[in-house]
């Protein structure tokens, strides 16, 4: 079973932590997580999902942070920026 983490404080202690755990994967708002703390993540073996995927701007934001996974509404809007 691969298991998701929603850490409360963005901290890197907790990605350490779910690291330990065996979780598979963080899970971030948007907002809550920068292009350093996702890079973090990744170097701890962890896989980076973003959600809060609403808008163009919102969606080039979490690409650029090369997520693993990012969870939208808007499909069709994340393609046409991948394209």
């Amino acid at each position: 079973m691969k298991l998701s983490f929603i850490p409360s404080n963005q901290t890197e202690e907790e990605v350490i932590n779910a690291a330990e755990k065996g979780f598979y994967m963080i899970s971030l708002h948007n907002d809550k997580i920068s292009n350093e703390y996702a890079q973090f993540i990744h170097d701890n073996g962890l896989r980076v999902a973003i959600y809060g995927i609403k808008i163009r701007s919102g969606a080039i934001d979490a690409i650029n942070k090369s997520p693993d996974f990012i969870y939208t509404d808007n499909i069709i809007l994340l393609q046409e920026i991948l394209n």
